[in-house]
């Protein structure tokens, strides 16, 4: 199921979740077609893309917001969440979504260090 999309250039990308090879439910992305998983995710809600890394956002197999640069997953601060928006401005990830019950979730990574903002 496809629960976003971007276009760059000439290059398609969605972003969801589908069966694996084994019948297991997963999180994946489509480029032009081809299904990349992505590891632990249950399924994945926003996808964007700079300079050819590929982010993207949904929740993990443990039912917390998590996010991916390219197939390497990152889990956010908070439990029961997920993460719904994804995007890079110089090289900041900025994702924003929701944990805990409904508590508001924005996340900035400054170069690789995590801040609650």
């Amino acid at each position: 199921m496809c629960n976003a999309y971007l276009i760059e250039g000439r290059t398609v990308y969605m972003v969801g979740e589908s069966y694996d090879s084994e019948g297991n439910y997963t999180a994946c992305y489509w480029k032009d077609g081809v299904r990349f998983e992505l590891p632990g995710g249950a399924w994945a809600t926003d996808i964007f893309v700079e300079n050819g890394t590929v982010y993207t956002c949904g929740t993990g197999e443990s039912t917390n917001a998590s996010y991916w640069i390219d197939q390497t997953r990152y889990d956010l601060p908070g439990l029961w969440g997920e993460a719904e928006a994804i995007t890079v401005h110089n090289g900041d990830i900025y994702v924003a979504g929701w944990f805990d019950g409904g508590s508001f979730l924005l996340e900035k990574w400054c170069k690789d260090q995590s801040n609650n903002q």
